[in-house]
């Protein structure tokens, strides 16, 4: 049975005749740096009339001739002390001491990997803590991108330091998020190791997918009367540290106790730093079976298995929020929101939107559209024009649009001639399948798509594939789905073992079983993993190739049901669903002008009995368009 944190901590306030070192450095720093405060802006006997000395000389006398515990209880247990004194009000008293915090704390952020580096995460955590929480300290990225990426940050604040990960500290036998989480562990060691951060008291780690949304005095004010409660029952050289409690009205986690996104830390914090990265490295030999590493360290805490460290959790009240706690009809104000690729994006009323336009450009920025159009009767319509036409005026799709196709050089010259990020891309004729039916043969050519997209100079660089069928049209602004796709996708990253092959497809019905068709082929997401998975795929085109009734879909559930049953490893299929965006058109639908981010007007199958003049009406009226546009047949 875990005893109660109370439990734990009147068992220890017993030893109550050693003397906690740990309380004196804390207190001892605040007032210090509130002297160095006051001096600073000319707060002396002028400020208060009534005292007998000025402020700055008589506090360092005071300190030396307490005890530990007579000066944490002295100086703020019982301020009135302190207050009477020196004629000093409530609210000054407690604006000296947060201030004193801000000074002595580091704020730190972690940064890891190509794609953190190409985000304006950091900046967006940096800014919302200086502007929006009032943040005076210190503030440090640890991360393993090139120098020169936070040059703008250091140039402009003499205060932001970039703490660069050293080579012996990677984890080749984690996986990335475990190794990841393995950082957060090393940061006692490379703030303390840094010539100008070595001095600071306090260090307050943010994920840096966390903004600030109010003064952060707030939760300063809190944490420091906490933990002044807090060391007063803790024997001397016990290691601490503060995270806030898991939400467990949210998560889907429920095992997680702590929170790992924020931290409270201190120069005692070493200790259970290191028994955290112990839990991470038994996660990483078990393979996941046991992720919450943190979770773990907190129980063994408790259970006296780990008797030289406390971990404490902090209550949220309105200090901390998750993206999805978010209301913004209610205008909550809270220190800390935990927004991972945020849903906020989508609230067009929220006034600071902008501040999230910046994540999804880069999105698309680092996505290519592709269409595949195969044979005489596709390189003759104009559907390629229609779908690459809605992508840039009605999605506002900013990244490549590309083309993979057997049609005739300069079939596409005029799209290539107005936008200087349409490429074509040719099918190889080594490629072609002649053993299989024909329509399953222009199917393969989908799977083969990352190898051809990856293959082309101008496209090595992006990290997303979006692949539509080309007779979908974009129906309106790309922004919220990309916003809550990056949201999705994040999340299922976390979950999977490293190195796993994904796919992302929408549903093809809500009521799809495992013998029917789950997914629908004509829409799909990759990225440079997802190889691995159109590879299965593609063996069951050829597989089901030879029967004239096989359809794609069917070939992909069958490939979803291998994964399931262990028969095909490596691979995760994921299904998104339709929602509002994704549209299958009826009659009905077109008449009623319904739209949806993604349109797909199949007229050789579902939207084939709609007559061509409600469809040309359709497109007119929906998409403001002449009817002589590539919109209308």
């Amino acid at each position: 049975m875990v005893p109660h944190e109370n439990t734990l901590l009147s068992q220890h306030s017993r030893m109550a005749n050693q003397k906690v070192t740990i309380a004196v450095a804390a207190i001892a720093a605040v007032l210090i740096s509130i002297v160095s405060w006051m001096a600073l802006h000319g707060h002396s006997a002028s400020r208060y009339p009534h005292s007998p000395h000025a402020i700055d000389t008589l506090l360092p006398d005071e300190i030396s001739d307490m005890t530990p515990r007579q000066l944490s209880i002295h100086f703020y247990s019982d301020p009135k002390t302190i207050r009477y004194k020196y004629n000093l009000k409530d609210e000054d008293l407690v604006i000296m001491m947060v201030e004193a915090f801000h000074l002595k704390t580091v704020m730190v952020n972690l940064a890891v990997g190509d794609a953190a580096a190409k985000s304006n995460i950091v900046e967006r955590c940096y800014f919302s803590a200086r502007q929006t929480g009032l943040f005076k300290g210190y503030y440090a990225v640890l991360t393993d991108g090139p120098m020169e990426r936070y040059k703008y940050l250091k140039e402009n604040d003499n205060k932001f330091f970039v703490l660069q990960i050293k080579y012996e500290d990677r984890r080749d036998d984690m996986s990335d998020n475990l190794e990841l989480e393995y950082f957060k562990t090393l940061i006692p060691k490379y703030i303390y190791s840094h010539p100008v951060l070595r001095n600071v008291d306090n260090i307050n780690y943010l994920d840096s997918d966390i903004v600030v949304g109010r003064h952060l005095n707030v939760i300063f004010k809190k944490l420091l009367k906490r933990r002044i409660q807090d060391l007063h029952q803790l024997p001397e050289g016990v290691s601490s540290a503060y995270f806030f409690q898991e939400n467990h009205g949210n998560h889907r986690i429920k095992e997680k106790v702590l929170h790992g996104g924020i931290s409270f830390l201190d120069r005692s914090s070493f200790r259970c730093m290191e028994l955290w990265g112990m839990e991470i490295m038994i996660a990483a030999n078990q393979e996941g079976k046991n992720p919450h590493a943190l979770t773990s360290a907190y129980y063994k805490s408790r259970s006296g298995e780990y008797s030289d460290c406390v971990l404490f959790g902090l209550p949220h009240d309105r200090d901390f929020v998750f993206s999805n706690e978010f209301d913004p009809v209610k205008n909550i104000e809270t220190t800390f929101s935990h927004v991972t690729y945020p849903k906020i994006m989508r609230r067009e009323h929220n006034p600071d939107a902008g501040d999230f336009a910046d994540v999804v450009k880069s999105f698309h920025r680092n996505t290519v559209m592709i269409n595949l159009s195969v044979g005489e009767e596709a390189a003759k319509s104009n559907l390629v024009e229609r779908c690459h036409r809605s992508a840039r005026v009605r999605g506002k799709f900013e990244g490549y649009f590309a083309i993979l196709t057997d049609a005739p050089e300069g079939r596409y010259a005029d799209l290539m001639a107005i936008d200087d990020k349409f490429i074509v891309l040719q099918i190889d004729e080594n490629d072609r399948r002649t053993d299989i039916e024909p329509l399953m043969a222009m199917k393969i050519f989908k799977t083969l798509i990352p190898r051809y997209v990856y293959s082309h100079p101008m496209l090595q660089h992006v990290e997303n594939i979006c692949y539509l069928d080309f007779d979908i049209v974009i129906g309106r602004d790309m922004n919220q789905f990309f916003a809550s796709f990056m949201e999705r996708k994040l999340h299922d990253l976390m979950e999977l073992p490293s190195g796993t092959s994904t796919t992302y497809f929408f549903e093809e019905h809500h009521n799809a079983s495992l013998d029917g068709q789950m997914f629908h082929g004509g829409i799909f997401f990759l990225d440079k993993n997802s190889v691995h998975c159109m590879e299965l795929w593609g063996n069951e085109i050829v597989a089901d190739g030879h029967d004239q009734k096989q359809r794609d879909q069917i070939s992909l559930t069958r490939t979803y049901k291998k994964i399931v049953n262990g028969e095909y490893s490596g691979c995760m299929l994921f299904r998104l669903l339709r929602g509002d965006d994704l549209l299958f058109p009826d009659d009905s639908d077109m008449k009623d002008q319904k739209v949806a981010t993604f349109i797909h007007v199949t007229n050789t199958f579902r939207a084939a009995t709609i007559p061509v003049e409600v469809q040309d009406q359709y497109f007119v009226s929906v998409f403001i368009v002449s009817k002589h546009s590539v919109f209308t047949n």
